[in-house]
């Protein structure tokens, strides 16, 4: 593993906003989390849910990665109403639906940044549900928009399809063959993307979740193909916040470049001075170039390791120790 070692020290994250709407995550005929898109990112207050007849906040877990989503340690009860609270104000009030065979999935793409390395690996479809497995490359599609053309097989079919144990996150590849630049596929077929090209990945309605419910609605995220990235991550330019101890205050760490969203909040690790796994929640920026760590405990002075698995990857599969396309 790559290690970075600091002292105990801070830059508090806290996304939030006044317009949020909720979306609700449904597993086995219950409500598990529920995110707020439509938030202010960077406000330094605190988010609690509380429900209409109580004054203490419920239980769970927060994570701000690609929008803030609270999963409760006791499932929400259908019918209730919660609130969503600052330390100040109150943001929203929510009911918790029935379910029922009408209730459509929604889906998140990412990384959706701006601009993607032209050699970018990896994507992940993220719904609010279990999905139905099968069939859904063929809703999937990429449009070149400097010529108005679908792009052709861009991506890895693969079958099975990479389902989490969940159900609720897709993984797609771009064709690793069109990437590698000394495989048949990128010889005859030339690679997926170009520098320089505005794109636009397409969802299409009719994934369908494990009920049979399809998505309505089409789902399009443009980006701009940059150079492409033929180099590893770099540690040793990264940056480090200090929170104070006493505190538990955020600690921040800033990459030298996005990096895969899975990988990093999957094999990422802090450990204190004596060997021992920190309990608290891991958030990445919208940009996936930041990590955040906000301790379940106040920070105590002494020293702490940060772990990272060589599995971390950047946008365009590069990890620590290897190239992808070497």
């Amino acid at each position: 593993m790559a290690l970075i070692r600091l002292f105990a020290f801070l830059i508090l994250f806290a996304p939030l906003g006044v317009s949020a709407q909720p979306e609700f995550h449904w597993q086995n005929g219950n409500v598990t989390s529920v995110t707020f898109t439509g938030l202010e990112r960077n406000i330094e207050e605190k988010l609690t849910i509380k429900t209409s007849e109580g004054r203490e906040s419920l239980a769970g877990q927060w994570t701000y990665y690609p929008y803030a989503s609270f999963r409760p340690a006791v499932p929400f009860r259908h019918g209730k109403v919660y609130h969503l609270d600052t330390e100040d104000r109150r943001v929203l009030s929510f009911t918790i639906p029935a379910l029922n065979d009408s209730f459509p999935p929604s889906v998140l793409l990412l990384p959706d940044n701006d601009t993607l390395p032209a050699n970018h690996l990896k994507l992940y479809l993220v719904f609010n549900q279990s999905m139905k497995e099968g069939g859904n490359m063929d809703l999937l599609e990429l449009w070149d928009l400097s010529n108005g053309r679908k792009v052709s097989r861009p991506f890895l079919d693969l079958q099975p399809e990479l389902w989490n144990y969940s159900g609720d996150t897709l993984t797609v590849w771009f064709d690793p063959g069109r990437i590698k630049r000394e495989l048949i596929p990128n010889k005859t077929m030339g690679p997926v993307l170009h520098p320089g090209r505005k794109y636009e990945i397409r969802v299409l309605p009719g994934m369908m979740n494990a009920l049979g419910v399809p998505i309505k609605d089409e789902l399009q995220i443009t980006f701009i193909a940059g150079v492409e990235d033929r180099s590893s991550p770099v540690p040793s330019q990264w940056e480090i916040s200090r929170p104070k101890s006493g505190t538990a205050e955020v600690l921040s760490i800033t990459f030298d470049e996005p990096l895969d969203p899975v990988t990093v909040l999957n094999y990422a690790l802090i450990k204190d001075d004596k060997g021992d796994e920190l309990p608290g929640s891991y958030s990445l920026s919208h940009r996936s170039d930041t990590l955040y760590f906000k301790p379940l405990k106040n920070w105590e002075k002494g020293s702490y390791t940060i772990l990272f698995d060589p599995k971390i990857e950047d946008f365009a599969g590069n990890r620590f120790n290897r190239l992808f396309d070497h």
